[in-house]
């Protein structure tokens, strides 16, 4: 038998559970598919590139998720003036190179999941996208910013 103590004690158990319990919206993933990230990034460029800013933090760090179409000859062109760029092959295939005219002998070929790492005194870089085009996460950052480990040479 249950007496009116007892319920009482289980009603208040419960309106406490409920209370502490996150909100249902907390409890859900954000996400987004592939398809809905480039539609994100909007109109290609000139060059058939597109990007999504991902962060921007007073522009003293900056995230941005980079598509290039297949067959894409990149021209030299540099980073954000006193910031090292780490550029992360998210997919595809790329060669890039360090210098202020394009040249292939220059390229070298960039693994999925590799980092590149341009420092804020390289020279300018290109590169030459594969037959699948590649994506890729860059981000910009004071030297500062960057993990050590990163800016350490073999």
């Amino acid at each position: 038998m249950s007496s009116p103590i007892n319920r009482a004690c289980a009603a208040a158990v419960v309106a406490l559970g409920a209370s502490l319990a996150p909100p249902a919206v907390a409890q859900e993933l954000l996400w987004h598919a592939p398809e809905a990230v480039l539609e994100l990034a909007g109109e290609p460029r000139p060059d058939g590139s597109q990007g999504l800013r991902l962060l921007n933090h007073d522009d003293a760090v900056v995230a941005v998720r980079v598509w290039y179409p297949p067959d894409t000859q990149i021209a030299p062109h540099p980073h954000p003036a006193g910031k090292v760029a780490l550029v992360t092959v998210l997919s595809g295939e790329i060669e890039l190179g360090l210098g202020d005219e394009y040249d292939a002998g220059k390229l070298k070929a960039v693994p999925v999941g590799s980092t590149v790492v341009l420092r804020a005194d390289d020279p300018r870089h290109f590169g030459r996208t594969g037959p699948g085009g590649v994506q890729l996460l860059l981000v910009a950052a004071p030297a500062e910013a960057v993990a050590p480990a990163l800016l350490a040479e073999d």
